[in-house]
């Protein structure tokens, strides 16, 4: 749109102008020429009509030339040449304002994009396995190397406590020392679940937070090529006593969850496979995933079938471990939440998304609301749709969700507990449909 003080409905105004002059001038020569042609013939008549609308055309183009000349070549050489910085910003439209913005922006973003994985390529050349936790011990970036030590002691995962996988006691004693010291500490760490000891470096960093160097990882797993590195940063701010409901969507953690069954009653089948996916906001953790395949006749905790099936009460301990403060994302999650409350002997309390109300709320009642159609529609690759369960099947949920994140930011639904609202107010609505 033209802003009526504007420099474009200036320039808009002067051809406006020049136009209807030119049509009227035109109009007015033709009725000159009719009223003639009587007197002087009609080829003369025309002749005088010719004449007189080429004269009125090259004088009004020599005005509008001494117009823009004296408004605005002039002003333009004038400050092309003075000694002065001027904003033209004025002179240009929202539009033009917005587009160079936004290829501004684009520009930084991508130089700060190459200019992360540049640092990322480096710290993931750097010998020893790190890790960097906050002040609850809680893992805010590891590399490659400590994911590879992580895997031999548990499932890595980010906002982890280190406790999970070293013992506490050790752990404990070396922050007190490099708390009070403000030196870096050197301690030898016991694994937890595993004979091994390692030799741990702890360095303080600011806010209360560590880097944690691990030595000689090399000599029990075998050389690690350089991988992705894996981070939140947003874990090394404190919360403040902020709960999980009121935080930002994009700062959760989600445990996508898929598992495959041998029928559809919890109370007469069983779970036969688990796969599971983290998330940190709309970022899929690649590197930490679960998948277990359990063995139904197994009953007893530690008992492992010769194939390499688990029973479910371990698995169900296993996966419950690896759900730690995260938020339960799964296609048809009430299903599989109930199989997993009747066959796991733990508690499941956490927050809980269904993708397929989600479809719903998003998408509108009458859409298909399956996870094939899900990935269709969000532009997700059908690649994985064709297992029935498992971890591929997590994955392709995880990407349908990742997709979805930005429609509930455009729907507003910011916080977790904004969104639970919208989901329970749509599955009321249905309900009194129904």
């Amino acid at each position: 749109m033209i802003e009526r003080n504007g420099f474009r409905f200036r320039v808009f105004r002067v051809f406006a102008v020049l136009a209807l002059t030119l049509v009227g001038g035109l109009q007015a020569a033709l009725w000159i020429g009719s009223r003639r042609t009587l007197d002087i013939g009609s080829e003369a008549g025309f002749a005088l009509v010719g004449v007189a609308g080429t004269g009125l055309i090259l004088v009004l183009c020599v005005a509008a030339w001494l117009y823009f000349d004296e408004r605005i070549a002039k002003p333009l050489e004038r400050r092309a040449f003075a000694p002065v910085t001027t904003d033209v910003r004025p002179t240009l439209s929202q539009e033009d304002i917005a587009l160079q913005d936004a290829r501004r922006m684009a520009r930084a973003m991508a130089l700060l994009e190459s200019d992360k994985a540049q640092l990322i390529r480096l710290i993931s050349e750097i010998p020893g396995a790190i890790l960097v936790i906050n002040t609850a011990d809680q893992i805010v970036l590891y590399d490659s190397q400590a994911a590879d030590l992580l895997a031999r002691l548990g499932v890595p995962r980010l906002n982890a406590p280190l406790g999970d996988y070293l013992e506490a006691t050790g752990l404990s004693a070396a922050r007190s020392k490099m708390q009070r010291t403000g030196l870096e500490v050197r301690f030898t760490a016991s694994a937890i679940h595993s004979p091994d000891s390692l030799s741990v470096r702890l360095r303080p960093l600011d806010n209360g937070n560590a880097l944690v160097i691990f030595q000689e990882t090399e000599a029990s797993g075998g050389a690690t090529l350089p991988g992705p590195l894996v981070y939140d940063f947003a874990l090394m701010a404190p919360r403040n006593g902020q709960d999980i409901d009121s935080m930002s969507l994009n700062a959760l953690t989600y445990l996508v969850l898929s598992t495959e069954t041998t029928g559809l009653l919890p109370h007469r089948d069983n779970i036969v496979k688990i796969g599971a996916v983290r998330m940190v906001g709309s970022r899929i953790l690649r590197r930490e995933t679960l998948e277990l395949r359990i063995d139904p006749a197994s009953k007893n905790a530690g008992e492992t079938s010769e194939d390499g099936r688990m029973g479910i009460l371990e698995a169900s301990a296993e996966l419950h471990k690896f759900a730690h403060d995260a938020v339960i994302v799964a296609h048809n999650a009430p299903l599989r939440m109930a199989f997993l409350r009747h066959h796991a002997g733990v508690t499941w309390d956490h927050p809980q998304i269904d993708l397929v109300l989600l479809s719903a709320l998003l998408f509108g009642d009458g859409a298909d609301h399956s996870l094939r159609s899900l990935a269709s529609r969000t532009g997700v690759g059908p690649s994985h749709a064709l297992s029935r369960g498992g971890l591929a099947q997590a994955i392709l949920a995880a990407e349908v969700l990742q997709r979805l994140m930005p429609m509930l930011a455009a729907r507003e639904l910011d916080s977790l507990r904004e969104l639970m609202d919208a989901l329970d107010q749509h599955a009321d609505s249905l309900e009194k449909l129904h």
